[in-house]
């Protein structure tokens, strides 16, 4: 019984062995903020995910900005948002500051 007990512990560390080292040769998942994504010049309408990525910022910041009436924004359904290109790029032009 205690030679059954021992080929378990044996095989059992054998398997947390091989799956550490499979782990370890794995190549490590990115986190952190999105990628930048290209951004289709051609459309009127933008969505969250294209006004993030043309301020820099969240998905989430865009949509609380939208709801604090802070972007121009158009609401198409009860959770559809979309962003007039026109405007947010006259947005974008008032909100800089010039370096003089």
């Amino acid at each position: 019984m205690a030679k059954k007990h021992e080929a378990e512990q044996s095989t059992q560390a054998e398997q947390v062995e091989q799956t550490e080292q499979t782990e370890a040769a794995a190549p490590a998942k990115k986190r952190g903020p999105q990628q930048k994504r290209a951004i289709d010049t051609t459309r009127a309408v933008l969505t969250t995910a294209d006004v993030a990525s043309l301020l820099g910022v969240s998905t989430t910041n865009v949509t609380v900005m939208a709801a604090n009436k802070e972007l121009p924004h158009m609401r198409v359904s009860q959770r559809v948002v979309r962003f007039p290109r026109a405007a947010i790029l006259a947005w974008i032009e008032r909100r800089t500051v010039d370096a003089n």
